[in-house]
C-alpha cells in the first residue's frame, strides 16, 4: 500500500491533487480565494449598517441565507449530523425556556431569546461556510480558515488605528456604519476606537485577543516548523492585534494572560511541547525587536495618556496593588448582587436589565443579569450551551486538535468574563469565533467519517 492508500485508510484525503504526507490540497483559485476572505469577513465581523436611527446587522442577515443553504443541503444528501443535533436541540430549548421567560413581562425582555435563535443561525450559516473551505482547500481547510480569521483581525485592527487617528475616515465609515452612544463618547475621549463595531469596548478586546490566540495555535502548531519568515509574519500580526486591544478594550489582555496561562498548562501534559516553546520563543523575540525598532518612529510622550489607561493594570501590578483598576474596584464593590426573594433567584423576574420597557438593572457582569433575567434555572441552562460545546470539541480533538483547544480555551475564557460583561449569543464578534471554529471542527470530524466509509467501501 503506497503512502497515499495509507493516509485514505486513516481517514485524511480525498481524491485530488496531494501535499506533503498524502494529504489533500487543491488551490484554489485567486477569485475563489478572495470570495471567500470576503464573506467569512462579513460573517465574522459584527458591523451594523445605519438605518434611520437604528443598525440592521449583516453578518446575520448573510449568515441566515447560509444556514437556508446547509438546511436544503442535509436534507438533500444526508442526515443531520449528531453533533449538530445536539446543539441544535439544546438552542430550541433555550428558545422555548426564554420565550416563556418573556412572555411573564408582556415580551418586553426578548434579549435571551433572540441570542437563542441567533445560536441557531449562526451556527447553521458556519456549518455552509465551513463546507465551501473543505470543498476550495481540501484536508488544510481548517487551518486556512482560521489563517482567514488572523488577517480578518489583523486588517480590522490596523482599521481601528486609523479610525482613531483620522477624522476624516471616522466620519467617514460612521456615516455607514451603526454606532452605539458608548461607543460614540469613547471616541471623542479619544483614545479607544470601536472600528466596525457598533459597541467596541471590552468585547472588541475579547475578539482581538481571541484573533491572537487563534493565529498563534495555527501558525504555531507542534506539525509546523515555521521558517524566520513565518515567524516574523507572526510576531507582526501579534503586535498589531495588541495594539488593537490597548486601543479597544483591556480585557483583550486578560485573555492573553490566560492563553499564556493555558498554553504552559497544556505543554506539561503533551511531550510536543518543546517544539512549541521553541515556536513561541521566536515569535517573542522578534516581537521584542519589532517592539524596540518602533521606539524609534512613535513619540511615547503623545501617546502617555493612551499608555496609561490601556496598561493601567499592569502599572498597578508593579506597584503592589495587584491586577487592580477603577472598573474592577467598581465592578467587586458595586455590581454584585442578587434578586430580592428566594423564588426570584431561582427562576428570576424576565428583566436582563438592558430593555428599555423595564427597569434597568446597574450592573455589568453577565451572571448577574442572566440571574436576574433567567434565575439560576436560566443561567446553568444558558451556560450548558458553552459546556456542550466545550465536551464536543474534547471528543473531537483528534479531527484537529489545534482548533479543539482553541474552542475549549474560549469556553473557559467566557465562563471566566462573565463575571465581568455579558457573554452569551449577541452578535459580537466573539461568539461569531467560536461558532465558526466549532463549525470547522464539525466539518472536519463529518469529512473524515465520509473517507473512512469511502475507504470500506473500497476494502470490500
Amino acid at each position: 500500500m503506497n503512502l497515499s492508500a495509507q493516509s485514505t485508510a486513516a481517514g485524511l484525503p480525498m481524491p485530488g491533487r496531494r501535499g506533503k504526507q498524502g494529504l489533500d490540497r487543491p488551490r484554489p483559485g485567486l477569485l475563489r480565494r478572495l470570495a471567500l476572505l470576503v464573506l467569512t469577513f462579513f460573517c465574522v465581523l459584527p458591523m451594523q449598517f445605519q438605518v434611520g436611527s437604528r443598525g440592521m446587522g449583516l453578518a446575520i442577515l448573510i449568515l441566515g441565507l447560509l444556514s437556508i443553504g446547509f438546511f436544503l443541503e442535509r436534507l438533500h444528501n444526508d442526515r443531520l449530523g449528531k453533533y449538530e443535533g445536539q446543539i441544535i436541540a439544546l438552542l430550541l430549548i433555550l428558545t422555548t425556556v426564554f420565550l416563556l421567560g418573556a412572555v411573564r413581562v408582556g415580551v418586553k425582555d426578548t434579549a435571551m431569546l433572540v441570542q437563542s435563535i441567533y445560536g441557531i443561525v449562526m451556527l447553521c450559516g458556519f456549518m455552509s461556510l465551513a463546507q465551501q473551505y473543505a470543498r476550495a482547500y481540501g484536508d488544510c481547510f481548517v487551518d486556512a480558515a482560521l489563517k482567514h480569521i488572523l488577517l480578518i483581525g489583523v486588517l480590522h485592527a490596523i482599521l481601528q488605528a486609523i479610525i482613531l487617528l483620522s477624522a476624516p475616515v471616522s466620519q467617514a465609515i460612521y456615516s455607514v456604519i451603526f454606532l452605539s452612544e458608548e461607543a460614540k463618547i469613547h471616541i471623542s475621549q479619544g483614545y479607544r476606537s470601536p472600528g466596525l463595531f457598533s459597541l467596541g469596548a471590552a468585547i472588541l478586546g475579547t475578539f482581538n485577543a481571541l484573533v491572537l490566540v487563534a493565529g498563534v495555535l495555527t501558525l504555531l502548531r507542534p506539525e509546523n516548523r515555521p521558517s524566520w519568515v513565518s515567524v516574523i509574519v507572526v510576531a507582526l500580526a501579534v503586535l498589531i492585534q495588541i495594539a488593537g486591544i490597548a486601543i479597544s478594550g483591556r480585557t483583550g489582555f486578560v485573555v492573553v494572560m490566560l492563553f499564556g496561562a493555558a498554553l504552559a498548562a497544556r505543554g506539561l501534559l503533551d511531550r510536543r511541547y518543546p517544539l512549541v516553546g521553541l515556536n513561541v520563543f521566536k515569535v517573542i523575540l522578534v516581537l521584542q525587536l519589532l517592539l524596540l525598532g518602533s521606539l524609534a518612529f512613535i513619540d511615547v510622550e503623545s501617546i502617555e495618556a493612551n499608555l496609561q489607561w490601556s496598561f493601567e493594570f499592569i502599572f498597578s501590578l508593579i506597584e503592589g496593588r495587584g491586577l487592580e483598576t477603577q472598573s474592577t474596584s467598581m465592578l467587586f464593590e458595586e455590581m454584585f448582587f442578587l434578586p430580592d426573594t428566594a423564588w426570584e433567584l431561582l427562576i428570576g423576574t424576565g428583566n436582563f436589565g438592558r430593555s428599555a420597557d423595564l427597569p434597568y438593572i446597574d450592573s455589568d457582569p453577565g451572571y448577574i443579569l442572566m440571574i436576574f433575567g433567567g434565575g439560576l434555572f436560566g443561567t446553568l441552562l444558558a451556560m450548558s450551551f458553552f459546556a456542550l460545546i466545550f465536551w464536543q470539541s474534547f471528543c473531537l480533538r483528534c479531527h484537529h486538535r489545534a482548533v479543539a483547544f482553541f474552542i475549549q480555551f474560549s469556553v473557559v475564557a467566557i465562563f471566566i468574563l462573565n463575571l465581568k460583561d455579558f457573554y452569551f449569543l449577541q452578535n459580537s464578534g466573539v461568539t461569531q469565533i467560536l461558532l465558526f471554529s466549532h463549525a470547522l471542527l464539525l466539518t472536519a470530524r463529518h469529512r473524515h467519517a465520509r473517507q473512512a466509509a469511502r475507504q470500506r467501501l473500497q476494502d470490500h
